[in-house]
């Protein structure tokens, strides 16, 4: 009986893949920040109802940090990616844990319905 089940579903949906790896266990001062970055914007959103986040999940393996996250439509996570508080992670990310190359960061968008 190994059959796939999914909930109903009549509406476009963005799932967002976003996480960290820590290369340099040792190194904590470079990738602290990184690691710390996360929880103040997920509190942010989950604040905000009407900015188009729906729920997210997270997993952590080893090294590794996976958060999952659900948004209504591209055009909201677009615009809390442009945002004072993502903005301010991902350039203080840049200007200090990036050269370091103790942590890496990724992300990866899965869009179900128009184009990109």
């Amino acid at each position: 009986m190994n059959k796939r089940y999914t909930a109903p579903n009549d509406r476009d949906i963005v799932l967002f893949i976003i996480g960290m790896r820590i290369q340099q266990w040792w190194n904590i001062k470079a990738w602290w920040p990184v690691f710390t970055a996360m929880p103040p914007m997920m509190k942010e959103l989950y604040a905000e109802k009407d900015n188009g986040f729906l729920s997210h999940n997270a997993a952590w393996g080893g090294r590794t940090i996976v958060f999952t996250q659900y948004w209504e439509d591209i055009e909201s996570l677009h615009a809390y990616a442009h945002g004072q508080t993502h903005l301010k992670a991902w350039t203080h990310f840049y200007q200090k844990a990036a050269k370091t190359k103790a942590v890496g960061v990724f992300h990866e968008i899965c869009y179900q319905g128009g184009q990109l």
